[in-house]
């Protein structure tokens, strides 16, 4: 026997057409590094980039150079500090 037209069948049917839209994640207009590696990284530029701007400014070496070796310290610095901030706030 057959099932009657008016009643639909039981089980789960597969929709046809796009998918139904989904909630998206706030966008972020700060870059957080979400790894370990990220926090290594800006740990590292941080280190590297503030020695040796300070190694520089005793040199006396061109202005460009000290303050890009102080800016790459300075972005290393925030990097790592944006890290510790993410990590406190997941837990």
């Amino acid at each position: 026997m057959k099932h009657p037209g008016s009643r639909p069948p039981t089980g789960r049917r597969r929709r046809v057409g796009p998918p139904p839209p989904r909630r998206r994640s706030p966008i972020r207009w700060h870059a957080q590094p979400q790894s370990s590696q990220g926090f290594v990284l800006g740990g590292i530029m941080s280190v590297c980039g503030l020695i040796g701007g300070v190694r520089a400014l005793l040199d006396g070496t061109e202005a460009r150079t000290t303050l890009g070796l102080l800016g790459i310290g300075a972005l290393g610095l925030a990097i790592t500090v944006s890290g510790v901030l993410a990590y406190f706030q997941k837990r």
